[in-house]
C-alpha cells in the first residue's frame, strides 16, 4: 500500500510543475505581458542603464511611465511604439527607460507621474525638459521627439514651433 502511495505522490509531483510551467508560458504569450513585449523592438533600458548612457552620450533620455494593465499604456505599446518611424527615430537619438509604476512607485513619485502612460524627457545632464500625461499617436510622438532631440526647445515652446513647421 506504501508503494501505491508513495508512485502516486511521485506521479503528481512531477506533473504539476510542468503545468504550473505551461500555465506560466500561456500568461506570458497573451494579454498585457505579451502586448508589453511589443516594446522590445524600442532599445528599452533600465532607469540606471539609460541614465547613465543618456549623460555619456549626452543625449535626451525618454522616461516612458506605464503599467503592464493600464489600457493607455496597452495602446502605446501596440500602436506607437510599434510604428517603425518611431523605432527608428527613438532608437538613434534617444535613451529609453521604461519605468512600471506599480514596481517602482518611488521614481513616479519623484517625477510627480499621476496618470499613465506619462512620457518625461531629460537632457542628457540629467536636467528636466517636459512631460507629457497620456497616450500619444506615432505622428504626435514623432514632432514631440524632433522638437526635443534637434534642441527647438532652447529657442521657442512646443506650440510655436509646430506653427512654424505647417
Amino acid at each position: 500500500m506504501r508503494i501505491i502511495i508513495l508512485i502516486a505522490l511521485f506521479v503528481a509531483m512531477s506533473v504539476l510543475p510542468s503545468s504550473a510551467a505551461t500555465a506560466q508560458e500561456d500568461k506570458q504569450e497573451s494579454g498585457p505581458q505579451g502586448e508589453e513585449q511589443d516594446l522590445r523592438f524600442i532599445n528599452w533600458e533600465s532607469y540606471r542603464e539609460a541614465s547613465a548612457r543618456s549623460r555619456a552620450a549626452n543625449i535626451p533620455l525618454l522616461l516612458y511611465f506605464m503599467t503592464d494593465s493600464d489600457t493607455y499604456c496597452r495602446k502605446m505599446a501596440r500602436e506607437t511604439y510599434k510604428d517603425p518611424r518611431v523605432v527608428g527615430y527613438l532608437n538613434e537619438n534617444f535613451a529609453m527607460a521604461t519605468v512600471n509604476t506599480i514596481q517602482l512607485p518611488s521614481l513616479a513619485a519623484k517625477y510627480e507621474v499621476n496618470g499613465l502612460p506619462t512620457l518625461w524627457f531629460l537632457a542628457g545632464d540629467g536636467s528636466r525638459l517636459t512631460h507629457v500625461p497620456g497616450f500619444m499617436s506615432a505622428e504626435n510622438l514623432l514632432q514631440l521627439l524632433e522638437f526635443i532631440h534637434t534642441g527647438a526647445y532652447k529657442e521657442t515652446d512646443y506650440d510655436q514651433w509646430r506653427e512654424h513647421r505647417k
